[in-house]
């Protein structure tokens, strides 16, 4: 648990019972995408249904109970404020020793140590479970690209025109940690 003056922050696996949470906490990222095109996250071209959430939450939940997924999030008075998750690269695979690692934090709850508590937690959790995370990152976002880099991920390569939003090619830088 991370304490300031201003937050008191837990950090735990996400649960069954946090699927309302989890739709509540993804569709705000929807307006921010709105406000700036080159936000972080890619999400779809519009909001999912509840139902949709659902079916993707429900994977997400069996993924986990199986060992191919690892899923945290960042909980200040019951309100979510931050996701992490990994997801195996296909599972009995010769890639499966590979995870998918992503992370969001709220926009206000950003630049409080939130995303380096979820990361440090996360690579822990993955110990023993992972060999390698990977991740991509819009190559603009140098403050993602710190956090990162603080915790050993390493760039080995850029995926030129990778995302297209309004009428704009943005590119990835490509990252990883080897556990």
């Amino acid at each position: 648990m991370l304490s300031t003056a201003l937050l008191a922050i837990t950090i735990r696996e996400l649960e069954a019972s946090d699927l309302y949470k989890m739709t509540e906490y993804y569709n705000r990222f929807y307006d921010e995408l709105e406000e700036n095109p080159e936000f972080g996250l890619t999400l779809f071209d519009k909001k999912p249904s509840l139902l949709d959430g659902m079916g993707w939450f429900l994977g997400f939940q069996k993924a986990c109970a199986e060992g191919n997924s690892v899923g945290l999030i960042a909980v200040e008075d019951d309100d979510m404020v931050g996701f992490c998750q990994v997801e195996r690269r296909r599972p009995r695979s010769p890639v499966s020793h590979r995870g998918d690692f992503g992370i969001s934090v709220r926009k206000e709850y950003r630049g409080k140590g939130i995303g380096t508590l979820l990361l440090r937690n996360m690579i822990e959790r993955c110990r023993g479970s992972f060999e390698i995370l990977e991740l991509e990152v819009l190559a603009g976002n140098r403050a993602a690209r710190h956090l990162y880099e603080k915790f050993g991920f390493k760039s080995y390569g850029l995926r030129p025109l990778a995302i297209k939003r309004s009428g704009r090619y943005i590119d990835e830088e490509l990252m990883y940690l080897k556990l």
